[in-house]
């Protein structure tokens, strides 16, 4: 499980309770990243041709503001700019050359569940 979707499981239900004026954009996004590949959104069952093992797949939310699902677009675009293969680049070394950061990219949704955290540890 991501980090940005574990927030959301443990903490987004009651945020939307306690704050419920915040833009319903902004909850649909909380609720999509929360039923990212957690098989509220389906699954699809693929049988291995050689062995005939089962595998069950988790749909994805697809959101793009969902890290789990963008992370493959950002590592091939990182790829491209900079000629290596997706592979060898990583989501934080192309937000550290774009000069971009998760938070700052996220801070609407982010920022909210930082203040939440610390109020709830401090």
């Amino acid at each position: 499980m991501g980090k940005l979707k574990g927030i959301f499981e443990n903490f987004g239900k009651e945020y939307i309770q306690t704050y419920p004026n915040i833009p319903k954009n902004h909850q649909k996004v909380i609720q999509a990243i929360m039923d990212c590949r957690s098989g509220n959104l389906g699954k699809t069952i693929y049988q291995c041709q050689a062995c005939g093992k089962v595998h069950v797949v988790n749909q994805s939310c697809g959101n793009r503001h969902c890290p789990m699902c963008q992370y493959h677009k950002v590592t091939e675009m990182a790829a491209q700019t900079t000629g290596a293969t997706a592979s060898q680049t990583s989501l934080h070394d192309h937000l550290h050359r774009s000069g971009r950061t998760p938070s700052f990219s996220y801070r609407s949704l982010i920022f909210p569940f930082i203040f939440l955290i610390h109020c709830l540890f401090n």
